[in-house]
């Protein structure tokens, strides 16, 4: 039998590299955005000793792969919300969407992509793309109904008056408000 014995030899390190990356990568966005060539170098400065046992080309690799991959638990998690949503207070009149929980947004996104994106609607796609740098707040949440006004509206800008009627018509059955953690997404 041939083994590998580099292969062998990395997977402790990628076993590393995986979580710090995903780490890094939300850190970095919070604090203004990244991409996988500026996740490589800022690697390649914080964590030195697993880049240089994985290579170049690995840790280019799985900073490209992690951008644009997505957390299913964390989707699953936000799927629930969006039926339970649905029901709560659209009465389950919405179309089927599905969520999408991501490290890199504008990544995902079918448009070209300009600024802070820490969610966005795809109409098109039926999809929901929620950025993992938000996970665990009521942000989160907000966002999500923020989107599925525009869904249930059928609109794609914020200053749409039917828009701006659900939104009033949400906040009167007391679903979570984007308004209250500082308005716009």
């Amino acid at each position: 039998m041939n083994y590998d014995l580099h292969r062998y030899a990395c997977e402790p390190a990628e076993a590393a590299l995986r979580p710090t990356i995903k780490y890094w990568i939300v850190e970095l966005m919070d604090c203004g955005g990244t991409n996988p060539d500026a996740t490589y170098d800022f690697l390649w400065e914080e964590e030195p000793d697993l880049c240089e046992a994985l290579g170049e080309d690995r840790v280019f690799a799985l900073s490209e792969e992690i951008h644009g991959s997505e957390e299913l638990f964390h989707s699953d998690w936000y799927q629930v919300r969006f039926d339970q949503f649905n029901k709560q207070f659209f009465d389950g009149r919405l179309p089927s969407f599905r969520v999408r929980v991501v490290y890199d947004v504008p990544r995902r996104m079918k448009e070209a992509a300009s600024g802070d994106h820490r969610s966005h609607l795809d109409m098109a796609g039926r999809q929901i793309i929620l950025a993992m740098t938000q996970v665990g707040s009521q942000f989160v949440e907000c966002q999500l109904m923020h989107h599925m006004a525009h869904v249930a509206t059928e609109t794609s800008t914020d200053d749409d008056p039917s828009w701006l009627e659900e939104m009033k018509r949400l906040r009167n059955l007391g679903a979570p408000d984007i308004e209250e953690f500082g308005g716009e997404q």
